[in-house]
């Protein structure tokens, strides 16, 4: 059974359900990178990137929030 550990995350039910479901890119400096779209209150889509550091001992793995950018499309 695999256990996770979500730490410093503005969206850790949205981080957790992506990497369970392997929705993710890889970086060349081994980072997990999301990407997350979304509407604000008004109307404006929105696209916010997650770069997340995974941290794996025994059988939890613990993602850990590098840094996060969001923009208008």
């Amino acid at each position: 059974m695999r256990r996770m550990v979500l730490t410093n995350t503005t969206s850790p039910f949205f981080l957790k359900l992506q990497y369970e479901l392997g929705n993710y890119d890889l970086t060349p400096e081994g980072l997990l990178l999301f990407t997350m779209r979304f509407q604000k209150r008004g109307g404006q889509p929105m696209r916010a990137i997650f770069w997340v550091r995974k941290k794996k001992i025994n059988d939890v793995a613990e993602l850990i929030l590098i840094r996060a950018h969001a923009e208008q499309l």
